[in-house]
């Protein structure tokens, strides 16, 4: 089972996870012209609106931020560790066209994509057919929205909701379901090590972890 930090958008997050043996970045990517930025919170110039920020933040009850200097996926692409890029807010066809680009000139074939908007990694599945893409189901009415579609052929997995999913049962029936089907299934927000524990047990191929000294 992969352990993936989640929200790996500042350079501290990234020391903390060669420091904890993490196998695999989870990074939120938002198009801003010529500019792919990490945060995970919308931004204007240097301010980023949200909870969260640019990572997950200790004081939530914020509504605004300083975020900059923000990295890009262009410096991402430079390290080591292989990444499950969220994709953020909108993208028009020429920013896909670069992020499509930018992988393939940096030689990044184990580098996923991932959104909740659907419709926008169907766009990118289009324009980049050989990089693996990732549905992020974020309710369990995503479940049927995803089963009334034709996926595409580079469909290589889906990330879920922990929290939708509390019991033993319906994780055993989730992971069955797509393990069938030869897809990945990656968690995020679980909530404990006991809960980590579970996913390990039941077959899960990945679990995003905000704390990346959490033991798998």
């Amino acid at each position: 089972m992969e352990k993936i930090l989640h929200r790996a958008n500042t350079k501290s997050q990234i020391a903390l996870a060669k420091e904890h043996a993490v196998e695999r970045l989870e990074i939120d990517v938002f198009a801003k012209r010529d500019r792919l930025i990490l945060s995970h919170d919308p931004t204007w110039g240097p301010l980023v609106f949200g909870k969260n920020g640019v990572t997950k933040s200790r004081m939530p009850l914020l509504p605004v931020r300083w975020g900059a200097p923000y990295l890009t996926l262009s410096d991402m692409l430079k390290q080591d560790l292989p990444l499950l890029i969220d994709l953020k807010g909108r993208w028009s066809r020429h920013q896909l066209d670069e992020l499509g680009l930018q992988l393939i000139i940096n030689r990044r074939p184990a580098d996923i994509v991932a959104s909740l908007n659907m419709d926008l990694i169907d766009q990118f599945a289009k324009i980049s057919p050989t990089q693996g893409i990732f549905y992020t189901l974020k309710r369990r009415g995503d479940l049927t929205k995803l089963h009334k579609k034709i996926v595409p052929n580079n469909l290589c997995g889906v990330a879920i909701n922990a929290h939708e999913y509390p019991r033993r049962s319906d994780i055993r029936a989730i992971i069955g379901q797509f393990t069938h089907q030869d897809i990945l299934v990656f968690f995020w927000n679980t909530i404990d090590q006991r809960q980590i524990a579970l996913l390990k047990e039941l077959g899960a191929d990945g679990v995003m972890v905000d704390d990346p000294t959490q033991s798998f």
